[in-house]
């Protein structure tokens, strides 16, 4: 008889541990250009990309609860910051669209039971 190991996805949780790996190594690049690391090649870019965004969806598969977790608790953190220093602005709003995305995925995966 065989059996299924605890680690399970759905195609539709594979896409979504691909989309919230993406996110996440997107904008780790994005502040770690904006801190002053200089761009490399653009195939290193991308080989850089595909392969974080590869090992990240690993880890999303294996473990959603607990990067759902702290990706919530990091955008909840962003979402703090950004209302004490912007108020109820523009600003507050994109920077709300930039943070919660994977964390809703990551919920919406979770609960449909796309990732266990």
């Amino acid at each position: 008889m065989y059996t299924v190991g605890s680690l399970r996805a759905t195609a539709r949780g594979i896409f979504a541990a691909l989309a919230i790996a993406l996110w996440a190594v997107v904008v780790v690049r994005g502040i770690a250009l904006s801190a002053g690391y200089a761009p490399m090649a653009v195939e290193r870019e991308a080989a850089l990309l595909v392969g974080a965004t590869l090992l990240g969806s690993l880890v999303v598969v294996s473990k959603p609860f607990l990067v759902t977790s702290v990706l919530g608790i990091v955008a909840a953190a962003i979402t703090a910051f950004a209302w004490v220093d912007f108020g109820l602005s523009p600003e507050f709003g994109l920077i709300g669209t930039i943070a919660w995305p994977p964390v809703i995925l990551g919920a919406w995966a979770i609960a449909c039971d796309y990732i266990q």
